[in-house]
């Protein structure tokens, strides 16, 4: 997935016009917001690649407005500027899940960079997503296991409600039953589809 659209928030102008015209130039198509309020509204209503914020904003200040935009787009990718180089500043940038940090002034070879680095970000983050959903759609309860008599139905009413819960589960059964089975589909329906699977013999 290629970077497309950028959205810009950043209260000086002459910062919105310098990164305005330096990306339309690269043929990314820019958005720019004065204050993180008008950002949030904007990221509501539009689908963003890539966003670069900076930190002190009337309002919701680009700390805030990282933390929000990362529970509405989880997969926007936010790069955070600010004219304050301190140790604070980055790392709680890098905690609030900014994908990166860059300090005023900076080059824009330096932002260029960044960018290009996203990109391959961006590939990799389309290509989790793409294997999560074949994963999940391959471990599917109506695919993975095969059975249509009343206690199968049984099985998989218990196995959706336990899948997005956080409590152990036993699974017993002679050798060859599908053990494993059912506790792969467990995991591939559950929160955790993100993480290793591990099966012990």
């Amino acid at each position: 997935m290629a970077i497309k659209r950028i959205l810009v928030a950043d209260d000086e102008e002459s910062i919105r016009w310098v990164l305005s015209k330096a990306l339309s130039k690269q043929g990314y198509q820019v958005d720019l917001a004065n204050n993180g309020q008008q950002a949030l509204e904007m990221v509501r209503q539009k689908r963003y690649d890539l966003a670069v914020f900076d930190i002190k904003m009337p309002g919701v200040n680009g700390l805030d407005l990282l933390s929000r935009v990362q529970e509405e787009c989880p997969a926007m990718l936010v790069v955070i500027m600010t004219a304050e180089s301190s140790m604070k500043n980055a790392v709680e940038a890098m905690k609030r899940g900014a994908y990166d940090y860059i300090t005023k002034p900076f080059d824009l070879d330096t932002l260029d960079a960044i960018i290009l680095k996203a990109h391959k970000a961006a590939d990799v983050n389309e290509e989790v997503a793409r294997l999560k959903d074949e994963l999940k759609e391959h471990y599917q309860l109506d695919r993975a296991i095969i059975g249509q008599s009343a206690p199968m139905q049984a099985l998989y009413k218990v196995l959706g409600k336990i899948a997005p819960t956080d409590v152990t589960v036993l699974i017993t059964g002679e050798s060859g039953t599908g053990k494993e089975l059912v506790a792969r589909a467990i995991h591939f329906n559950s929160p955790r589809l993100g993480r290793p699977f591990v099966a012990l013999n």
